[in-house]
Protein backbone atom coordinates (compact mmCIF):
# COMPACT_ATOMS: atom_id res chain seq x y z
CA UNK A 1 0.00 0.00 0.00
CA UNK A 2 1.32 3.57 -1.17
CA UNK A 3 2.63 5.75 2.04
CA UNK A 4 -0.07 8.54 2.04
CA UNK A 5 2.90 10.92 3.27
CA UNK A 6 4.50 10.16 0.11
CA UNK A 7 1.51 10.76 -2.62
CA UNK A 8 1.40 14.71 -4.29
CA UNK A 9 -0.67 16.32 -2.52
CA UNK A 10 -3.16 19.48 -3.23
CA UNK A 11 -5.87 20.90 -0.74
CA UNK A 12 -7.91 21.58 -3.43
CA UNK A 13 -9.37 21.26 -6.73
CA UNK A 14 -8.49 24.51 -6.96
CA UNK A 15 -4.83 24.32 -6.16
CA UNK A 16 -4.09 21.98 -8.78
CA UNK A 17 -5.52 23.95 -11.65
CA UNK A 18 -3.47 26.48 -10.65
CA UNK A 19 -0.40 24.20 -10.77
CA UNK A 20 -1.01 22.89 -13.85
CA UNK A 21 -3.53 25.03 -15.59
CA UNK A 22 -0.70 26.61 -18.12
CA UNK A 23 1.63 23.83 -18.30
CA UNK A 24 2.57 23.07 -21.82
CA UNK A 25 1.73 18.95 -21.78
CA UNK A 26 -1.79 17.63 -21.16
CA UNK A 27 -2.45 16.73 -17.72
CA UNK A 28 -5.27 15.26 -16.47
CA UNK A 29 -6.75 14.46 -13.13
CA UNK A 30 -9.27 11.18 -13.10
CA UNK A 31 -10.84 8.78 -10.61
CA UNK A 32 -8.51 5.52 -10.54
CA UNK A 33 -11.00 3.31 -10.64
CA UNK A 34 -13.24 4.34 -13.38
CA UNK A 35 -10.98 6.67 -15.59
CA UNK A 36 -13.69 9.31 -15.46
CA UNK A 37 -11.66 12.28 -15.92
CA UNK A 38 -11.99 14.85 -12.86
CA UNK A 39 -10.01 17.97 -14.31
CA UNK A 40 -7.94 18.67 -17.28
CA UNK A 41 -5.39 21.83 -18.23
CA UNK A 42 -5.57 24.14 -21.19
CA UNK A 43 -3.62 21.79 -23.62
CA UNK A 44 -6.04 18.98 -23.29
CA UNK A 45 -7.55 20.47 -26.11
CA UNK A 46 -11.17 21.91 -24.16
CA UNK A 47 -11.76 18.49 -22.72
CA UNK A 48 -15.04 19.50 -20.37
CA UNK A 49 -13.87 19.52 -16.70
CA UNK A 50 -17.53 18.56 -15.44
CA UNK A 51 -17.39 14.87 -13.82
CA UNK A 52 -21.12 14.71 -14.63
CA UNK A 53 -20.21 14.21 -18.44
CA UNK A 54 -18.54 10.85 -17.32
CA UNK A 55 -15.80 11.86 -19.82
CA UNK A 56 -12.88 9.03 -20.03
CA UNK A 57 -9.39 10.14 -20.00
CA UNK A 58 -9.24 6.26 -21.72
CA UNK A 59 -11.39 7.12 -24.42
CA UNK A 60 -8.74 9.64 -25.64
CA UNK A 61 -6.46 7.42 -25.15
CA UNK A 62 -7.38 3.83 -25.06
CA UNK A 63 -4.27 2.04 -25.12
CA UNK A 64 -3.61 3.24 -21.73
CA UNK A 65 -5.55 0.75 -19.05
CA UNK A 66 -7.83 2.44 -16.79
CA UNK A 67 -6.29 1.01 -13.72
CA UNK A 68 -2.56 1.38 -15.48
CA UNK A 69 -0.02 1.17 -12.04
CA UNK A 70 1.96 4.42 -11.44
CA UNK A 71 4.78 5.35 -13.24
CA UNK A 72 6.14 5.59 -17.42
CA UNK A 73 4.08 4.01 -19.70
CA UNK A 74 4.90 4.67 -23.85
CA UNK A 75 2.47 3.59 -26.08
CA UNK A 76 2.97 3.49 -30.10
CA UNK A 77 0.51 5.22 -32.22
CA UNK A 78 -0.42 5.81 -35.99
CA UNK A 79 -1.25 9.10 -37.10
CA UNK A 80 -4.09 9.16 -40.48
CA UNK A 81 -0.67 9.27 -43.07
CA UNK A 82 0.37 5.85 -41.16
CA UNK A 83 3.51 7.82 -39.67
CA UNK A 84 4.47 6.36 -35.96
CA UNK A 85 3.77 8.50 -33.19
CA UNK A 86 4.20 8.12 -29.38
CA UNK A 87 2.58 8.86 -26.06
CA UNK A 88 4.58 9.18 -23.27
CA UNK A 89 2.66 9.16 -20.13
CA UNK A 90 3.64 9.88 -16.83
CA UNK A 91 1.19 8.34 -13.96
CA UNK A 92 1.10 9.40 -10.37
CA UNK A 93 -0.88 8.71 -7.49
CA UNK A 94 -2.11 11.99 -5.90
CA UNK A 95 -4.36 13.55 -3.15
CA UNK A 96 -6.66 16.39 -4.06
CA UNK A 97 -8.81 17.70 -0.68
CA UNK A 98 -7.95 14.69 0.86
CA UNK A 99 -9.42 12.51 -1.71
CA UNK A 100 -7.16 9.61 -3.88
CA UNK A 101 -6.44 10.21 -7.60
CA UNK A 102 -4.93 9.52 -10.23
CA UNK A 103 -2.51 12.25 -12.33
CA UNK A 104 -1.59 11.50 -16.09
CA UNK A 105 0.87 13.82 -17.70
CA UNK A 106 0.64 13.15 -21.43
CA UNK A 107 3.53 14.28 -23.89
CA UNK A 108 3.07 13.29 -27.81
CA UNK A 109 5.93 12.53 -29.86
CA UNK A 110 6.05 12.74 -33.53
CA UNK A 111 8.71 10.48 -35.68
CA UNK A 112 8.82 12.60 -38.39
CA UNK A 113 10.54 11.58 -41.90
CA UNK A 114 13.54 13.71 -41.39
CA UNK A 115 14.36 12.27 -37.04
CA UNK A 116 13.48 8.64 -38.97
CA UNK A 117 15.96 9.19 -41.67
CA UNK A 118 18.24 10.24 -38.93
CA UNK A 119 17.80 7.23 -36.24
CA UNK A 120 17.85 4.64 -39.52
CA UNK A 121 21.13 6.31 -40.32
CA UNK A 122 22.47 6.25 -36.72
CA UNK A 123 21.87 2.63 -36.89
CA UNK A 124 23.30 1.73 -40.23
CA UNK A 125 26.73 4.01 -39.19
CA UNK A 126 27.01 2.00 -35.58
CA UNK A 127 26.48 -1.52 -37.15
CA UNK A 128 28.88 -0.19 -40.25
CA UNK A 129 31.44 0.19 -37.10
CA UNK A 130 30.56 -3.68 -35.56
CA UNK A 131 31.24 -4.85 -39.52
CA UNK A 132 34.32 -3.34 -39.99
CA UNK A 133 35.58 -4.16 -36.20
CA UNK A 134 34.59 -7.67 -37.29
CA UNK A 135 36.03 -8.17 -40.49
CA UNK A 136 39.32 -6.17 -39.32
CA UNK A 137 39.76 -8.99 -36.09
CA UNK A 138 38.69 -11.27 -39.24
CA UNK A 139 41.68 -10.57 -41.28
CA UNK A 140 44.02 -10.34 -38.42
CA UNK A 141 43.03 -14.08 -37.80
CA UNK A 142 43.86 -14.49 -41.34
CA UNK A 143 47.23 -13.26 -41.08
CA UNK A 144 48.24 -15.19 -38.38
CA UNK A 145 47.45 -18.27 -39.92
CA UNK A 146 49.34 -17.65 -42.98
CA UNK A 147 52.01 -16.25 -40.53
CA UNK A 148 51.54 -20.01 -39.06
CA UNK A 149 51.29 -21.60 -42.81
CA UNK A 150 54.78 -20.25 -43.75
CA UNK A 151 56.51 -22.11 -40.60
CA UNK A 152 55.29 -25.12 -40.88
CA UNK A 153 56.79 -27.94 -43.71
CA UNK A 154 54.23 -30.97 -43.17
CA UNK A 155 52.32 -30.89 -45.91
CA UNK A 156 49.08 -32.27 -44.66
CA UNK A 157 49.54 -29.81 -41.40
CA UNK A 158 49.96 -26.98 -44.04
CA UNK A 159 46.87 -27.79 -46.18
CA UNK A 160 44.81 -28.13 -43.05
CA UNK A 161 45.93 -24.77 -41.60
CA UNK A 162 44.83 -23.45 -45.26
CA UNK A 163 41.63 -24.54 -45.45
CA UNK A 164 41.05 -23.06 -42.00
CA UNK A 165 42.52 -19.71 -43.39
CA UNK A 166 40.08 -19.62 -46.45
CA UNK A 167 37.33 -20.70 -44.58
CA UNK A 168 37.68 -17.57 -42.22
CA UNK A 169 38.76 -15.57 -45.01
CA UNK A 170 34.81 -16.69 -46.32
CA UNK A 171 33.34 -14.71 -43.14
CA UNK A 172 35.25 -12.39 -44.00
CA UNK A 173 34.87 -11.37 -47.36
CA UNK A 174 30.98 -11.84 -46.38
CA UNK A 175 32.01 -8.92 -43.77
CA UNK A 176 33.21 -7.04 -45.85
CA UNK A 177 30.58 -7.17 -48.41
CA UNK A 178 28.22 -6.22 -45.64
CA UNK A 179 30.34 -2.95 -44.61
CA UNK A 180 29.90 -1.74 -47.89
CA UNK A 181 26.22 -2.79 -48.59
CA UNK A 182 23.35 -0.43 -48.71
CA UNK A 183 21.00 -2.59 -46.59
CA UNK A 184 21.72 -3.05 -43.09
CA UNK A 185 21.71 -6.65 -43.02
CA UNK A 186 21.51 -7.91 -46.53
CA UNK A 187 23.73 -7.81 -49.21
CA UNK A 188 23.77 -9.58 -52.75
CA UNK A 189 24.10 -12.84 -52.84
CA UNK A 190 25.49 -13.36 -56.48
CA UNK A 191 28.82 -11.02 -56.25
CA UNK A 192 29.21 -12.59 -53.04
CA UNK A 193 29.79 -16.00 -54.11
CA UNK A 194 31.65 -14.85 -57.36
CA UNK A 195 34.46 -13.32 -55.55
CA UNK A 196 34.01 -16.70 -52.98
CA UNK A 197 34.91 -18.92 -55.84
CA UNK A 198 37.51 -16.95 -57.54
CA UNK A 199 39.36 -16.59 -53.95
CA UNK A 200 39.07 -21.02 -53.37
CA UNK A 201 40.28 -21.08 -56.76
CA UNK A 202 43.37 -18.84 -56.61
CA UNK A 203 44.37 -20.37 -52.70
CA UNK A 204 44.41 -24.16 -54.41
CA UNK A 205 44.84 -24.50 -57.09
CA UNK A 206 48.11 -26.07 -58.04
CA UNK A 207 50.18 -23.90 -60.35
CA UNK A 208 50.91 -26.65 -62.87
CA UNK A 209 46.92 -27.19 -63.21
CA UNK A 210 45.00 -25.54 -65.74
CA UNK A 211 41.63 -24.90 -64.03
CA UNK A 212 38.97 -22.53 -65.24
CA UNK A 213 36.16 -21.04 -63.56
CA UNK A 214 32.86 -21.13 -65.22
CA UNK A 215 30.48 -18.28 -62.91
CA UNK A 216 26.60 -17.80 -63.50
CA UNK A 217 24.64 -16.35 -60.49
CA UNK A 218 21.72 -14.00 -59.99
CA UNK A 219 22.24 -10.93 -57.92
CA UNK A 220 19.58 -11.75 -54.89
CA UNK A 221 19.76 -10.11 -51.73
CA UNK A 222 19.97 -12.11 -48.90
CA UNK A 223 19.99 -11.75 -45.37
CA UNK A 224 23.17 -12.72 -42.62
CA UNK A 225 21.32 -16.05 -41.39
CA UNK A 226 21.21 -17.45 -45.05
CA UNK A 227 24.26 -16.15 -46.75
CA UNK A 228 27.09 -17.69 -43.47
CA UNK A 229 26.10 -21.18 -44.43
CA UNK A 230 25.37 -20.39 -48.00
CA UNK A 231 28.81 -18.58 -48.14
CA UNK A 232 30.90 -21.77 -46.44
CA UNK A 233 29.11 -24.55 -48.08
CA UNK A 234 30.64 -23.02 -51.04
CA UNK A 235 33.84 -22.63 -50.32
CA UNK A 236 33.81 -26.52 -49.31
CA UNK A 237 32.20 -27.70 -52.10
CA UNK A 238 34.36 -25.32 -54.86
CA UNK A 239 37.63 -26.47 -52.63
CA UNK A 240 36.75 -29.90 -52.96
CA UNK A 241 36.38 -29.87 -56.82
CA UNK A 242 39.25 -27.74 -56.84
CA UNK A 243 41.60 -30.08 -54.72
CA UNK A 244 40.03 -33.31 -55.82
CA UNK A 245 38.49 -33.78 -59.16
CA UNK A 246 41.31 -33.03 -61.44
CA UNK A 247 44.26 -35.39 -59.51
CA UNK A 248 45.41 -36.91 -62.59
CA UNK A 249 45.10 -33.85 -65.26
CA UNK A 250 46.47 -31.02 -65.72
CA UNK A 251 43.04 -29.04 -66.81
CA UNK A 252 39.54 -28.96 -66.35
CA UNK A 253 36.31 -27.08 -65.40
CA UNK A 254 34.07 -25.79 -62.45
CA UNK A 255 30.65 -24.36 -62.82
CA UNK A 256 29.00 -22.55 -60.06
CA UNK A 257 25.75 -21.74 -60.86
CA UNK A 258 22.97 -19.51 -58.30
CA UNK A 259 19.35 -18.53 -59.19
CA UNK A 260 15.95 -18.22 -57.78
CA UNK A 261 13.38 -20.89 -58.90
CA UNK A 262 9.89 -20.18 -59.61
CA UNK A 263 8.67 -22.18 -56.71
CA UNK A 264 10.42 -19.17 -54.30
CA UNK A 265 13.60 -21.76 -53.76
CA UNK A 266 16.96 -20.81 -54.47
CA UNK A 267 19.14 -23.01 -56.40
CA UNK A 268 22.96 -23.55 -56.02
CA UNK A 269 24.51 -26.06 -58.54
CA UNK A 270 28.34 -26.63 -58.09
CA UNK A 271 29.50 -29.12 -61.03
CA UNK A 272 33.11 -29.89 -62.41
CA UNK A 273 34.43 -32.10 -65.27
CA UNK A 274 36.77 -34.06 -63.52
CA UNK A 275 37.07 -37.70 -62.17
CA UNK A 276 34.32 -38.11 -59.96
CA UNK A 277 34.04 -39.68 -56.82
CA UNK A 278 34.89 -42.90 -56.39
CA UNK A 279 32.65 -45.63 -55.52
CA UNK A 280 29.68 -44.22 -56.22
CA UNK A 281 29.43 -42.31 -52.66
CA UNK A 282 26.58 -40.31 -51.24
CA UNK A 283 27.44 -37.23 -49.11
CA UNK A 284 26.24 -39.01 -46.36
CA UNK A 285 29.07 -41.37 -46.51
CA UNK A 286 32.05 -39.10 -46.07
CA UNK A 287 33.53 -38.47 -42.85
CA UNK A 288 35.92 -35.88 -43.48
CA UNK A 289 35.64 -32.58 -41.75
CA UNK A 290 34.65 -30.95 -45.28
CA UNK A 291 31.21 -32.58 -45.49
CA UNK A 292 30.65 -33.45 -42.12
CA UNK A 293 30.60 -29.44 -42.33
CA UNK A 294 28.64 -28.78 -45.49
CA UNK A 295 25.44 -31.65 -44.13
CA UNK A 296 25.62 -29.34 -40.73
CA UNK A 297 24.85 -26.39 -42.95
CA UNK A 298 22.23 -27.71 -45.19
CA UNK A 299 20.77 -28.20 -41.96
CA UNK A 300 20.89 -24.76 -41.00
CA UNK A 301 19.51 -23.93 -44.51
CA UNK A 302 16.73 -26.46 -44.27
CA UNK A 303 17.97 -27.39 -47.52
CA UNK A 304 18.29 -30.09 -49.88
CA UNK A 305 21.51 -31.42 -51.11
CA UNK A 306 21.81 -33.92 -54.08
CA UNK A 307 24.50 -35.18 -55.95
CA UNK A 308 25.72 -37.29 -58.87
CA UNK A 309 29.37 -38.02 -59.71
CA UNK A 310 31.03 -40.62 -62.27
CA UNK A 311 34.35 -41.04 -63.94
CA UNK A 312 32.89 -39.34 -67.32
CA UNK A 313 30.94 -36.64 -66.39
CA UNK A 314 32.53 -35.33 -62.99
CA UNK A 315 30.98 -34.34 -59.42
CA UNK A 316 27.26 -32.20 -59.73
CA UNK A 317 25.97 -30.99 -56.33
CA UNK A 318 22.86 -29.05 -56.00
CA UNK A 319 21.33 -27.44 -52.95
CA UNK A 320 17.79 -26.16 -53.06
CA UNK A 321 16.93 -24.02 -49.90
CA UNK A 322 14.40 -21.13 -48.85
CA UNK A 323 15.95 -17.72 -47.00
CA UNK A 324 16.03 -18.07 -43.08
CA UNK A 325 13.48 -16.26 -41.28
CA UNK A 326 10.97 -15.83 -44.91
Amino acid sequence: MTDLAELIQFTSLSQFKAAYLHVSDKVYLYEAGSGCIISANMSSHGLSEDPETGKSFFSVYPLISSRAADGFHRCEMKGADGAPSYLNVWISSVLVAGQGCKMAVVKKETITAPCREAEEAEKKALLNEVYHRVKNNLNIIVSLLSLQINRVSDPDTKHILKESKSRIYTLSLLQQNLYNSARISEIKAGNYLQSLALSVLSTFKSPEKQVDLKIQVEDHWLNLDTLVPLGLITHELVTNSVFHAFEHRQSGRIEVNFRRLNSGFFQLIIKDDGCGIPGGKTPEHFKTLGFQLVKSLVKQLRGNLSMESSADTGSFFMLEFKEVGK
